[in-house]
């Protein structure tokens, strides 16, 4: 659009994740970065409108949350100090999260703890054979218990919780850089 016209001012929406720890933009050059990145940029997240600031000016950006009313659900059913873990599964990171949980159900610390997997809706057919007696998946939220919350850091959910100070914690993985 630029190389048509000097005039065109391009909008750009980040429905997504977007952290100061995300290094995309650091390897472009600034002829680049003019190039990927539009004129203004609209943020749903408070963390991501911070990121940007670094690569545009803080006039550009603009912050436009939008919650879900599955958030209401959450701020029913946390409770940091219960014995059912709700692990929120991403997508992308499917198989890190899995792992982290398997780890977690062994630890001593979550020893007497039922975990409840709830899987992204993409993800429609998992095989998960050999789970232990502890893990349990789950279609649907219920929202009559209390659970601690586990949510995997490429859920933009994860964000939004930590957005509203809704109690949370976000799997930790072995092999891979933490994005918060």
């Amino acid at each position: 659009f630029r190389e048509i016209s000097k005039t065109v001012k391009t909008k750009g929406y980040q429905h997504g994740i977007f952290t100061k720890k995300l290094m995309w933009l650091d390897i472009l050059d600034n002829k680049n970065k003019k190039v990927y990145l539009p004129d203004i940029i609209i943020s749903n997240l408070q963390l991501s409108r911070k990121a940007y600031s670094k690569y545009l000016n803080k006039n550009n950006i603009f912050l436009k949350r939008t919650y879900s009313n599955e958030i209401k659900v959450f701020k029913k059913i946390t409770s940091k100090n219960s014995k059912k873990v709700l692990a929120i599964l991403g997508l992308h990171d499917f198989k890190d999260n899995m792992q982290s949980i398997i780890a977690l159900s062994k630890d001593k610390k979550y020893d007497k703890c039922k975990f409840f997997l709830k899987l992204h809706p993409k993800l429609k057919s998992v095989s998960l054979k050999r789970l232990s007696k502890n893990i349990r998946i789950i279609k649907k939220i219920p929202n009559k218990s209390k659970y601690q919350i586990l949510i995997s850091q490429s859920s933009s959910l994860l964000y939004n919780l930590m957005d509203l100070k809704i109690e949370c914690q976000h799997l930790k993985y072995n092999n891979k850089i933490n994005i918060l």
